[in-house]
């Protein structure tokens, strides 16, 4: 269940990516960079099916370092308590699109994404 992903490094200690711990700085590094550099657009464009825009409910701004897992979770049960259905959330995450990091990794704060 919280098992390592092969082959899946953190950029900054070099440690294996766990399923249970992988943050937001990581899945960024990982998942949503990589997949949307070539088109330049959001990891939300690149994923929806829904033609035209996509209102969104609730915007969504929280801590990256916070594991996934967890994020995940609290969305769920924010739209359980709220009886909420099927609604657009507006994730700073994934969101936006990605501009190019201007601060190389080696360049970051100690402890930037180590979470």
């Amino acid at each position: 269940a919280g098992g390592v992903i092969d082959g899946w490094r953190c950029n900054q200690s070099g440690d294996e990516l766990r399923v249970s711990t992988i943050n937001l700085y990581q899945v960024c590094d990982w998942v949503i960079k990589p997949f949307t550099k070539p088109s330049r657009c959001s990891y939300v464009e690149a994923v929806t099916n829904t033609a035209g825009s996509q209102e969104p409910s609730w915007f969504i701004s929280h801590w990256w370092g916070e594991a996934v897992r967890d994020f995940v979770r609290c969305m769920r049960k924010h739209s359980s308590v709220r009886t909420l259905g099927a609604i657009a959330y507006w994730v700073c995450t994934i969101s936006p699109r990605r501009k190019p990091d201007p601060i190389q990794e080696h360049q970051r704060p100690q402890g930037y994404g180590n979470n």
